[in-house]
């Protein structure tokens, strides 16, 4: 009785042994597969964190090129610097976009190897490639454009320039024009001074009697001064007495000798006064 009693024992002892190691074996056995779901869950996080980032950026890059694209077929110049930024931007979405499709690829490797399964993620991978692709191709495409619109504005600011310098060379010949109308000289002195500096010539008469005063007809204008007739309004002469010999209309100036000692010479219709003579010649005394 007693030896039944004590192989009981060891018989229970026993049974308690195994069912400790199945136990331990188990929870081994909970926690790997506790492992193997938290790694499963983080590397699908991942994958999703980082195909919405390429979903993100290309929405983005699509944004930027319709930006791009308005700006093109509107010509902006002054946008030229906006542009450039925008396609800088669209480069560096680019680049990250290929970094993440590689990280993507990385992540499905190391969920195959953890047994997980992965068709739908590599369905996801080979889409977004091709979408790749395809914005990439637009941008090729977008970029060709602005090329040729660059090369466009470059020849239209050369044809507007080489315009604007005829533009110029033209209205410096009107204005040359123009105040070559509108160009006079005088002169005024004795009639020795006048005789001297080659101005007037004496014809005809005997010791002053008869005689007339003339210009002469080649005159050097450095004894003259040049003016502009749509300024000049008015000669003093600081002289008692004043004889005009260019020919001018009467009618077109009067003569001012409120001070006997500075007779004026007011010019009231300057139109009709150098309509005869561009010279104005004045003798004093």
């Amino acid at each position: 009785m007693k030896k039944l009693i004590i192989l009981s024992i060891a018989a229970l002892i026993a049974l308690t042994s195994c069912n400790n190691n199945k136990v331990a074996e188990m929870e081994s056995e909970i926690d790997a597969l506790r492992a193997e779901k938290e790694l499963a869950d983080s590397l699908q996080n991942k994958f999703y964190e980082f195909l919405n980032e390429i979903e993100g950026n290309l929405a983005e890059i699509k944004v930027k090129e319709k930006i791009i694209s308005q700006t093109t077929n509107e010509k902006p110049q002054n946008l030229q610097e906006k542009i450039l930024q925008d396609l800088a931007d669209i480069s560096d979405l680019m680049e990250k976009n290929r970094k993440r499709l590689s990280e993507l690829e990385s992540l499905r490797r190391q969920m195959r190897t953890a047994n997980i399964n992965t068709k739908n993620m590599q369905e996801m991978i080979d889409s977004l490639k091709v979408r790749i692709e395809e914005q990439e191709e637009q941008i090729r495409e977008l970029q060709e454009k602005l090329r040729i619109a660059n090369e466009r504005i470059d020849e239209l600011r050369t044809e507007n320039q080489q315009i604007t310098e005829d533009n110029e060379r033209k209205q410096a010949k009107i204005e040359e024009q123009i105040a070559e109308l509108n160009t006079a000289y005088y002169t005024m002195g004795t009639a020795a001074a006048l005789r001297e500096a080659g101005v007037i010539t004496q014809r005809g008469g005997f010791i002053g009697i008869g005689r007339t005063r003339t210009v002469n007809d080649e005159v050097n204008l450095k004894n003259f001064t040049k003016i502009d007739i749509r300024e000049f309004t008015k000669l003093e002469t600081h002289a008692e007495r004043v004889e005009i010999i260019t020919p001018h209309p009467h009618e077109s100036f009067k003569l001012n000798d409120s001070d006997r000692k500075n007779i004026i010479i007011e010019i009231t219709n300057p139109a009709l006064f150098w309509k005869s003579s561009s010279i104005l010649v004045v003798r004093v005394r």
